[in-house]
């Protein structure tokens, strides 16, 4: 329980745009002894480990986690595949300035599957336009 309470937490912390409190939250369920966040939050866990990475690594080691994690959740979880999905856009943009065609086209999804919640916490959090 205490794993879920400070992983929605850390999604609220994302969504007031408090990045660096979401990361120490997330450092905080790391350090606790057998928090499986895969399989609790992983698309929350995806979208904080991916931050880490960014400012610890830089966006390219964060580019080729997102899209590792987006392939895995394909086929395995498609709730966090869509998490998935809008990290891996958020850097191209955020690297690039601008999405890719094929991005784009990938980003239909949400549409393609009413998602209009999903898509509303990942525009919050700032993933999406």
């Amino acid at each position: 329980m205490t794993v879920v309470f400070l992983l929605e937490n850390a999604s609220r912390a994302l969504t007031t745009g408090n990045v660096p409190l979401a990361l120490k939250i997330k450092k905080e369920v790391d350090q606790l002894p057998g928090s499986n966040q895969l399989h609790i939050q992983g698309g929350l866990s995806l979208k904080l480990d991916t931050l880490r990475i960014l400012h610890e690594d830089g966006p390219e080691r964060a580019r080729v986690f997102a899209l590792d994690r987006k392939e895995f959740f394909k086929i395995r979880v498609p709730l966090f595949h869509l998490d998935a999905l809008a990290v891996s856009a958020w850097l191209e943009k955020t690297v690039n300035g601008v999405y890719s065609s094929e991005t784009r086209d990938e980003l239909k999804i949400f549409d393609e599957l009413g998602a209009v919640g999903k898509r509303a916490l990942l525009q919050a959090q700032g993933f999406l336009d």
